[in-house]
């Protein structure tokens, strides 16, 4: 439903990096939404250069930022609800390296089963010129942000996948 608002208040130049599911049948078809909305679909894997290509153009990207990440995918460590997870940091190095704007969205369901995009005020990235330490700081923003709106609306919450899951999250870069 984000896809669907996006191209119908947008201009056109909408992108989302997405992530395959395992189960095809699934995949297949929230994949074919995306494409028939009119939203260009970037595969997470091997997505720098499309990802600065759409940058340079001035396109929209969009990423799914509760997705658990692996270190090999460019995940770094974060808490989220206290706990240790792994953490996209690709949007945190993006959004420092060129000045691009954080805007978190949220589709939050009604009593009525209507929903409603809800767009927050740009986040205020930390920038004290140590990049590292700016993009680690930035991605944990990204997951209290997330945290913050999950307590706030609980029951719109639902992760089909295991966020906590055990792994690379205690490797360091």
């Amino acid at each position: 439903m984000l896809v669907g608002h996006l191209t119908k208040f947008g201009r056109g130049r909408e992108n989302i990096v997405t992530k395959r599911i395992k189960n095809p049948y699934i995949n297949n078809y929230i994949q074919s939404h995306r494409e028939k909305s009119g939203v260009r679909v970037i595969p997470h894997r091997n997505s720098a250069r499309e990802l600065m290509k759409r940058i340079k153009a001035g396109e929209l990207i969009v990423f799914l930022l509760d997705q658990r990440a692996n270190f090999r995918e460019g995940g770094m460590p974060a808490r989220f609800f206290g706990r240790p997870v792994m953490a996209h940091r690709a949007v945190a190095q993006l959004a420092l390296r060129y000045d691009l704007p954080v805007i978190p969205i949220f589709a939050l369901k009604r009593d009525n089963g209507r929903y409603c995009i809800t767009y927050d005020e740009p986040l205020k990235l930390p920038k004290t010129g140590d990049m590292k330490k700016d993009a680690r700081a930035a991605t944990q923003l990204f997951q209290d942000v997330i945290e913050q709106k999950v307590r706030k609306y609980p029951r719109q919450w639902w992760w089909a996948h295991d966020r906590w899951r055990r792994g690379d999250e205690t490797r360091d870069e």
